[in-house]
This record gives C-alpha cells, sequence and structure tokens, in this order.
C-alpha cells in the first residue's frame, strides 16, 4: 500500500491519492476520518443511474516532506463525496481523483489532491468548507450527470453552493468566491440545503437554503448560467425570506409538482418554528409554495405546523412522486424528534387548489402518519424515525412509488412499500329524494308507514381503468350512511328495506357489509328507506346525507425477517381515500316559486300597551312610548306584536325578542282576533324563554299570512333604568328579502308626590327659675354647672312625617333640617344654647340613615340622663352602648370634658354680654306683648344642617324622622326673662332624585315652637338702706297680693302645667290633619 508523501510517480508530490487506486482503502496518516459522517448525504439518479456518497466532515493533514509526520496544526475540515455507479462500486478511472472524487479543489490540487499551501487550512475561505452537507442532482436530460453540493462551512460560514458535472474534468462553478463573499450574512451557512427546477418561466435555477441569515433564514436562487470567473448569477428579486426568528427557514428544500400544473413548486422546511399561536405547544412548519402561469409566487403558500413544539417538523423533505395516481405529485415531512411516537413521518397527497395564506395542522391535513408504533409495539427502541427520507422509486415494481425512512440514533433505515390503489364508483338513485311531502303517509317501499317515507339506492362498482391480472375479483365494503351527521337531532331516520322492521330507537344512520364483483361492469346496489320524523322541522333547507366505505381484509404483515420473501402488495389493495366519500341531499316539497326558493317578506309591527289593551301615550318627540313608573294596572305591561308575511311562505319561522333585566316576562298570550278586529291566521306553535331576557317564539312551519300576540311583562319597582329598549328580530329558512328586525323604546318616568307633614311636641314650653330642675330655687346656671339633662331645660320632640303617594317608589328621599341649636351673637362662632340635641336623630321606620355636620355630635356635653343608656360617639355617626360604672378611664374622660367645658364657658361668657336679640312688638287683644324670634332665616339662630336618607319609601307607607331635645333654659332666663314670649322656628325640606318629578309645594315645612315665660318682668336695681329694703318689701307684699288676686280671678292658677315626656301621647296628633290615621310610636 503506498504510504504518505509517495503518493505519485513524482516524489516532488505529496498528495491523498496516486491516481492507480481503484478501491477505497483505509485513511493514511495525512487523513482524518474518524467522525467524517460517511453517508450523512446519499442521493441517487435513479434506477440505473449513479449514486454520490458524501462525508461532509473529512479532514486532512499537511505533510511538509517526504516521511515526515502529518502536521496535526494544518488541517482542514473540506469534505468529500464519492461517485458510485448503479452497483455502489467506484467508478474505474486512472484519473480517480478528478473524476470519481468531489472535493474543494480550491483547497487541493492535481490528480492526487494534493494540499494547497496556505489554503486548505484557512479557515476563513475554503479550510472548513464541509462539503457534501447536501447533495441534490439536476434532473434535467441535458445536464443528466451535473450535481449541487452545499458547502455551509466556507468563508465564515456564509456557506456555498457549487455545481460539479460529475465524472468529468471539468471545475466546478461556485455562488460565492474570494471576490463575492461579502455580499452574503456571516454565519447563515448557505448550502445545508440544495435544489433545483425551472420554477420561472421555464428557466432552470439552482436553490440554496441559507437558514441563519438575517437570524430568520432565507433562499436563494441563482442562475444555472456562469461568467467568465465561473461564478453561478445571483438573483436577489427572487429570494425568499424567513418571518419568524430563528425557525431555520431553509434548513431542507424539495422540488416537487403538488399542484399538477407541469411547473416545479418549491417546498422549504422550517424546523425550528415556534407556533405562538398554539400558546407554544407546536412547533416545526414546512411551506409549500406553489406555481400559477409558471412562475413562483412567494405569497401563494400554504403553512404547515407540526404537532409537538420540539419535534422538528420539517428536518427533512422528499417528493414521492404520484402515489394515489390523480395527476398530483405527493411529498412526505419528518419529525424525527417527535417524543410521542420516537419520530414520525407526514405524508401529504397533493391537489390542484391549494388555499393561499392558510396555516393547517400537520397532523390533520396529512393523509397517513408513520411512525415505529405501526410495526413495533415497543416504539422506544426506536428513536429520530424520519431524520433523512427519501421517495420517489418504485422499489418491488408494482408501478408504485415506495418510501425509505431513516433513524440515524437507531442505526436503522425502514423501507415503505406502496399498496395498489382501488378506485370505487358510487352512484345513487336520488329520484325520490326530490320534493319529498312531509304531510303524506307511507311510499312505495313502505306503505302502511304512519310518516312521511322515501326510498333511495346506494350503488357501488370497481373502477375498470387500474385493472390488471393479478388484482383480487372481488372486494367486500363496509359501508355508512349517514343522515345530517353535524346535527344532534336529524329530521330523518333510515333503515335497510332488507329489513322487516324499524329500529325503536330511530337511527338517523345505517351500515352494512357489501360484495362488489371487480368483473362486473354495472353498479351492484343496496336499498335505503328514509323517514320524517316531524312536520314540525326545516322544511326550507334539504337534508344533508354522507356515504362512506372502507375494504374490509386483512393488513399485510408490516415487519420481516432478513431473506424472508415479501409477499406481493396486490393481495392488500387500499382504497383511493379522494373518492371514499360521497355526499347528496334530499329536499322537502315547498309551497314556492318557480325556482324552488321561497322568498319571504317579514313586517313587524310592535305596540305597547297596558293590561287594558290601552296603548300607552309617547314621548313629545313621537319616537319612543312614555311609561310613569308604578302607574300600570295591575303593574303589567303587554308588548303588542303583530307578524306579517307579505310573500311566500316562511319556513321554520321564528320570533326572537329581547328585553333588558328590568322587566319581568310573566306570560304569552294570542288572541282569536287582533286589536284591529283581524283574524289571526297563523298560531304560535311554542314559546322558549332562552334566558332571563332573551325569548323565543316559533311562528308556524310554514308561516304564511299574519299572527298577532302579547307578551305580558312586569316592570321592576325598584329599576334604574330611564329607557327600556324591546329588540325584535324574525327569522326564517326561506330567503328573507329585507331584514325583519326593530327596536321599540320605552321612556321610564318616575313621579313621586311626597308630602312633608310635622310638629313639635309640646308646641308650647315655658322657662323660668327653676325649670327643668327639682329645686325651684335654682337659677339660670352656666352649663359648666350642669350633670344631668333635666338640669337644662324641659323637652321637646320634633316628628317630621314622609308620606309618598306615588306612583312611583321613591329611592333616595333626602330630609334636610334645620335645626336652631344656638342663639345668634353676632361675632363669634359659639353662641348661647338654644335648643340642645339630646339624642341623635333617628328614623322610626322605614329604612335610612341620619347625617349631623361633620364635628357635631349629639349631647355634645356629655350630660347624663334618667335613661339607663347614653350616646357616644364612634365614626361619623352614633350608636349606644351600656351606661359605664365609674371607672378611672371614664372618670378621666369625664374630667378632660369638664376642663374644655371650662374653656368653651370662658368663651361664651364673653359673648353673653355683646349682643342680645331684640323683641318685637306685637299689639293683640290682650294689650302689647314683648316677643322674641328666634329664627336662623332672620339671623336670630344659628342652626344645624341635619341630613336623613331614606331609602325605597313605598307608596303609602309613611317613614317619620324624630329629633329629640332639651330647651335651655338658663339662656331664655339670662336674656329674656322681662319678654312676654320667644318664638323658636325650625325649618325641614325634602329633596328628590333629578329624575323623579313632583309637585313642589309641600316640599317645605316650617314648625314654631312657643315658649312663654314664667316670671313676671323684672328690673335691675342695686342694695339701697335698709329701710327702703323694708319699705319695698311691705310694697312688694301688696303688690304680690293684687297680683294673685288679679291672676286668681284671671284663672292663671287653675291652667293645666305642661304635659311630662312620661304623659304625652300620640295623641295630640290628631289636633292636625295632615297626622289623620298615623300613630307614632314613641316612648315618651
Amino acid at each position: 500500500m503506498p504510504v504518505d508523501g509517495l503518493r505519485s510517480i513524482k516524489r516532488s508530490t505529496y498528495g491523498i491519492y496516486d491516481g492507480r487506486i481503484d478501491q477505497l482503502n483505509p485513511p493514511v496518516s495525512s487523513e482524518i476520518k474518524d467522525g467524517q459522517w460517511l453517508g450523512v448525504e446519499v442521493k441517487s439518479q435513479g434506477e440505473g443511474g449513479k449514486v454520490i456518497v458524501c462525508a461532509h466532515r473529512y479532514t486532512i493533514r499537511d505533510i511538509p516532506w517526504p516521511g515526515m509526520r502529518a502536521e496535526d496544526t494544518k488541517r482542514g475540515m473540506i469534505g468529500l463525496c464519492y461517485l458510485l455507479d448503479a452497483n455502489l462500486k467506484v467508478l474505474e478511472s486512472d484519473q480517480m481523483g478528478y473524476k470519481s472524487v468531489m472535493v474543494i479543489r480550491d483547497a487541493v490540487d492535481g490528480k492526487s489532491q494534493e494540499p494547497k499551501k496556505g489554503s486548505f487550512d484557512d479557515h476563513a475561505k475554503w479550510g472548513v468548507c464541509q462539503v457534501g452537507a447536501s447533495v441534490s442532482f439536476v434532473e434535467e436530460s441535458l445536464e443528466a450527470d451535473t450535481a449541487l453540493f452545499g458547502a455551509p462551512g466556507c468563508f465564515a460560514w456564509r456557506g456555498n453552493l457549487l455545481a460539479q458535472q460529475v465524472g468529468k474534468l471539468d471545475r466546478y462553478d461556485v455562488a460565492v468566491n474570494d471576490g463575492s463573499f461579502l455580499q452574503y450574512a456571516k454565519h447563515g451557512l448557505m448550502g445545508v440545503a440544495v435544489a433545483s427546477g425551472r420554477f420561472f418561466d421555464g428557466d432552470l435555477y439552482y436553490v440554496s437554503g441559507a437558514p441563519h441569515a438575517q437570524a430568520s433564514g432565507q433562499v436563494y436562487f441563482f442562475g444555472h448560467e456562469t461568467g467568465k470567473s465561473g461564478v453561478l448569477v445571483p438573483k436577489p428579486e427572487l429570494t425568499l425570506i424567513g418571518q419568524d426568528y430563528g425557525a431555520a427557514f431553509g434548513l431542507s428544500l424539495e422540488n416537487c409538482d403538488v399542484n399538477g400544473d407541469g411547473s416545479p413548486d418549491l417546498i422549504v422546511g422550517a424546523p425550528f418554528y415556534d407556533d405562538q399561536d398554539s400558546n407554544h405547544q407546536r412547533g416545526g412548519a414546512v411551506f409549500v409554495f406553489t406555481s400559477k402561469n409558471r412562475r413562483l409566487h412567494s405569497q401563494q403558500k400554504v403553512k404547515f405546523v407540526g404537532k409537538e413544539l420540539l419535534s422538528q417538523f420539517g428536518l427533512s423533505l422528499t417528493c414521492m412522486g404520484d402515489m394515489n395516481k390523480d395527476g398530483y405529485q405527493d411529498f412526505a415531512v419528518g419529525a424525527p424528534y417527535e417524543a410521542a411516537n420516537g419520530g414520525s413521518v407526514y405524508i401529504f397527497f397533493g391537489q390542484s387548489d391549494w388555499p393561499e395564506s392558510q396555516v393547517q395542522y400537520a397532523e390533520m391535513a396529512a393523509v397517513q402518519i408513520l411512525s415505529p408504533s405501526l410495526f413495533q409495539p415497543d416504539s422506544g427502541n426506536f428513536q429520530t424515525f424520519g431524520s433523512s427520507l427519501s421517495g420517489g422509486m418504485d422499489m418491488d415494481g408494482n408501478s408504485y412509488p415506495d418510501l425509505v425512512v431513516g433513524a440515524y440514533a437507531s442505526n436503522a433505515v425502514f423501507m415503505f412499500r406502496a399498496r395498489p390503489i382501488i378506485d370505487i364508483s358510487t352512484y345513487v338513485d336520488d329520484k325520490n329524494l326530490r320534493g319529498i311531502d312531509p304531510g303524506q303517509t307511507g311510499c312505495s317501499d313502505d306503505p302502511t308507514s304512519q310518516d312521511a317515507c322515501f326510498g333511495f339506492s346506494a350503488c357501488f362498482k370497481v373502477s375498470q381503468e387500474d385493472l390488471t391480472d393479478h388484482d383480487r375479483s372481488y372486494h367486500h365494503l363496509q359501508y355508512v350512511i349517514e343522515a345530517e351527521a353535524q346535527k344532534p337531532v336529524s329530521r330523518v331516520y333510515l333503515r335497510l328495506a332488507a329489513t322487516s322492521e324499524v329500529s325503536l330507537d330511530r337511527n338517523s344512520s345505517v351500515q352494512g357489509l357489501v360484495r362488489v364483483d371487480a368483473q362486473v361492469q354495472e353498479h351492484q346496489c343496496i336499498r335505503i328507506v328514509g323517514y320524517v320524523g316531524s312536520t314540525h322541522l326545516d322544511l326550507q333547507s334539504p337534508v344533508q346525507f354522507q356515504m362512506t366505505y372502507s375494504l374490509v381484509q386483512d393488513d399485510p404483515q408490516m415487519s420481516y425477517n432478513q431473506g424472508q420473501a415479501l409477499p406481493p402488495m396486490e393481495d392488500f389493495p387500499i382504497l383511493n381515500q379522494a373518492g371514499a366519500k360521497r355526499k347528496f341531499q334530499a329536499t322537502f316539497e315547498k309551497d314556492c316559486g318557480a325556482d324552488d326558493i321561497c322568498k319571504t317578506h317579514l313586517i313587524l309591527k310592535p305596540s305597547l300597551r297596558d293590561k287594558a289593551r290601552k296603548e300607552l301615550s309617547r314621548t313629545p318627540t313621537g319616537d319612543a312610548y312614555e311609561l310613569e313608573l308604578g302607574s300600570l294596572v295591575g303593574s303589567e305591561l303587554v308588548l303588542n306584536i303583530q307578524v306579517i308575511n307579505k310573500m311566500e311562505p316562511a319556513y321554520e319561522a321564528s320570533l326572537d325578542v329581547f328585553f333588558p333585566p328590568a322587566l319581568q316576562y310573566i306570560g304569552f298570550h294570542q288572541d282569536d282576533i287582533d286589536q284591529d278586529g283581524n283574524g289571526n291566521n297563523s298560531q304560535v306553535l311554542n314559546t322558549q324563554l332562552k334566558n332571563a331576557t332573551w325569548l323565543s317564539l316559533s311562528l308556524g312551519n310554514p308561516f304564511k299570512t299574519t299572527a298577532t300576540l302579547q307578551l305580558r311583562f312586569q316592570p321592576k319597582p325598584d329599576t334604574q333604568d330611564k329607557i327600556i329598549v324591546f329588540y325584535l328580530s324574525a327569522n326564517t329558512t326561506s330567503l328573507m328579502l329585507m331584514d325583519a328586525s326593530t327596536f321599540v323604546n320605552l321612556a321610564i318616568v318616575r313621579r313621586a308626590e311626597v308630602k312633608l307633614l310635622g310638629n313639635g311636641f309640646p308646641e308650647h314650653l315655658h322657662y323660668g327659675y327653676g325649670i327643668g330642675s327639682a329645686n325651684p330655687m335654682l337659677h339660670a346656671q352656666g352649663e359648666n354647672a350642669f350633670t344631668d339633662l333635666s338640669q337644662v331645660g324641659p323637652p321637646i320632640i320634633h316628628k317630621f312625617l314622609l308620606i309618598n303617594s306615588g306612583p312611583s317608589m321613591v329611592d333616595v328621599l333626602r330630609l334636610h333640617i334645620r335645626w336652631p341649636y344656638q342663639v345668634e351673637n353676632g361675632q363669634f362662632r359659639v353662641g348661647k344654647w338654644l335648643l340642645y340635641l339630646s339624642e341623635h336623630p333617628s328614623l322610626k321606620n322605614g329604612r335610612g340613615v341620619c347625617y349631623l355636620p361633620a364635628g357635631v355630635v349629639a349631647n355634645p356635653l356629655n350630660l347624663s340622663s334618667t335613661t339607663p343608656e347614653k350616646y357616644v360617639v364612634y365614626g361619623r355617626g352614633l350608636t349606644r352602648q351600656p351606661q359605664p360604672q365609674k371607672l378611672t378611664i371614664f372618670q378621666e374622660e369625664e374630667e378632660r370634658q369638664r376642663e374644655k367645658r371650662s374653656e368653651f364657658s370662658s368663651i361664651r361668657d364673653k359673648v353673653w354680654v355683646e349682643k342680645v336679640v331684640s323683641p318685637r312688638t306685637i299689639q293683640n287683644e290682650d294689650g302689647v306683648m314683648q316677643v322674641i324670634t328666634l329664627d336662623c332665616d332672620r339671623g336670630t339662630a344659628k342652626c344645624l344642617d341635619i341630613r336623613c336618607d331614606v331609602y325605597n319609601l313605598p307608596v303609602q307607607v309613611p317613614a317619620t324622622v324624630e329629633v329629640r331635645a332639651r330647651l335651655w333654659n338658663s339662656t331664655l332666663v339670662e336674656d329674656y326673662h322681662s319678654v312676654d314670649l320667644v318664638e323658636i322656628f325650625t325649618k325641614a325640606e325634602i329633596k328628590l332624585d333629578g329624575d323623579v318629578s313632583q309637585y313642589v309645594g309641600d316640599d317645605e315645612l316650617s314648625i314654631r315652637t312657643v315658649v312663654e315665660a314664667t316670671l313676671g318682668r323684672t328690673r335691675a336695681s342695686f342694695w339701697p338702706d335698709w329701710w327702703i329694703i323694708l319699705a319695698s318689701v311691705l310694697a312688694g307684699l301688696l303688690v304680690l297680693v293684687i297680683i294673685s288676686s288679679v291672676l286668681w280671678k284671671l284663672g292663671f292658677f287653675k291652667r293645666q302645667r305642661p304635659l311630662s315626656s312620661d304623659s304625652e301621647d300620640d295623641s295630640d296628633l290628631m289636633m292636625s290633619a295632615h297626622f289623620e290615621k298615623v300613630r307614632l310610636n314613641s316612648d315618651y
């Protein structure tokens, strides 16, 4: 065996081959074949043609001088491809280095393949080209020996495409050389996949994928002609650009005429595509670019998406030829890392009409899916099934192309033999399927049937075109005929005419087994009888039938031992799936026009009425009805609808009514005659409440003329809607010439006549020395001296009565009370107490709550009362709690309150002497009277704005608000002891929502409380001498006797004293006509 450095006759050359070797020898020291991946690409020209086998990781090292060791630092992974004959033998030639081996000649030179100094190990150009990563024969008769080689490592992994006429001494053509490599993206990996074809206007183009170009991948086109430099002409305007980042678009390519137009189509794989639309559950994609008018179109493509994310669907592609003999080439796609099966291969049939820009799921679009589980129960023994594919060759001579699948991780290759395909011609005798009368009972196939029926025949025949002497003489077919498979309930049910009885289940499908003789040229038929289940069904649309059938036979054995004879595939034919399904239909008899199309014109005339069928009034603009909420008789609203059909019958007619939640559907009614005295020619078949706001009515089948119906609703009294909208829509399976839908608007008007009544109890009070105290000698005192409410003065209660006379319920009513709690001092915020709030205002009946102004609480001095409870502040409102024991913490709180009152009193002491309201003189029958008027509107009193919100005030159900207080006796004694009368005014006003209308004349109220002094008018005096005092005392006693006598004569001592809180009774309410029949509950 020759040694390194002595490979040629001349000792000055140190190549790899000597040109006289007619077989492959083991590697010498200058070669590295471990890990060269021999067989990474194997391509054949077909039966009797050449075969190319590549090892793209083949590496050589340089030998500087004969007899020396190879230099490991000077190496180049240039790749190597062998050209074999049809018997897989090395071509006999003394020029082996040129004719039998494809290698990068820019790295090695001469027939002995001697490394070029400085070139073979230049990794930035030719040193790591890895030629043979992809190979493809150019399928052209004029260039039968031309092959394309991919070299993705050239020029810093930009890649390259080489075209070589194999078996000859001519130099190859390249797509990239030293002068053009900068035009391409670095690390683009051009040459990972190569293909060729007449893609544009019949011109031949070379194609190369660059899956890393521009991050998403690109596919380049080159003209096959070259210039003087031997560089292929690029066609950048034809470049296909991937749209998905990192999808490796262009990693695999295949030429295949999938649409049968005679021009090649291009299939591009993107195995690392990530389908974000499926929430990243699918991965891998294949793009089929179809031709039109002999030109490939980048926008005319179909996208197939793999089943699993990491399956690498699209890593391998092959064109399988026309497997089913339909005139279109078929193709296969490998998904070697589909984990569920150990890898899968998807087979797709070609077709004439490919949808444009459509995405399809691979498992749904494929006609067959191959996986190791088909022939190996434990598919886990095989991995990477589908990593390489080769199709289009008939390996067993049955005129059908076969498929070879590789699984490199399992060191296995599988060949799948194609089975013969037979065509079954089907025929349906449908003369009885046209114009079925659903109202006529019985038919010729079943005269005694109580339902309308019809009969038809389904026939089968084996196509005679593809019959050969080896085909079977007969076949068994399993058939299934189903009516309206897409509907939950079919309108018809079926039975076989050969059976005597109808199944009680009334199945909508029949199935059975029929023998079809292959040599019989006539159709062989079965008879089926169909029945119409009900006349209340869709008579307009046809009844759709579907007939499917399959061959009944044993399947061939899937695996064989080496050397075992293979059975002929003629014994195991399969059906052409394109014709294994037939659809037909049946139509009903209809009273329509000559074109058998029912054209209808439905008109809806709705109106709103009350229970007495009186139409509601309309708004001033006339575009809506108007309803005063609560005014309906019996609280019933009637939607009257007249449906009119002015043309041909409307089959399966229905009416849908949509209404808002503010209404509650309570019933349906249909009179024999409508409100205009016209008869109802159609009766509503049924009503169905789909949900709380959707009512569906069936108008008839068919609906021919007129129907008038009333739908009864009850408005909810607490609705907040200002307008209620009804939407009505009529539908039919007949052809509607105009839209039959309309709206009915109802404006909701809320009116509530709310009256405000009120009074103070008692209406007359007295003040003076000792009033409000058990000690009659107690004079006017400051607030610091008070510890109990009884020391303040007499109690007084104001009651406000709210009556809603309707007709609408009031959602929110606000009562504003101007409460005179202090006397106006004219200078300071703090005035003298007038009506001291002893309790928080309360609502005695009804729902609501009362509010005091911010920072104001009832009983601010925290005075105790005779009741076992007292009021304390929690948050914004008041709540009650049991009277606490005298604990230290409460004693401290009381001390703090006392200090605060002392400070408050010191300010008040300064104010008392500043301003006093002046009395006004009134002349009456008894003479002249001095009257003090304390009124906030007159500026003589300070008022609190008490607000009480009453919720959902019903009609004729009153609500009562109570305000309890004490008359501050000391204020009146100190400042107004010399007047005859003090009148105190409390004002109240009610306010409703803006959308509630009412008469405002009785929305305000003024309560007058009269307070009289129990002591006479006095004048201030100084201490005189003792005799003056004595004379004054005697004169005073005399005057007292005279006054007492006069008062006795006037009946002063017989006058009824003011009632205490324990003796008051609600009978005082009878003093006012407004409180008639009203009983107020109180405990005072």
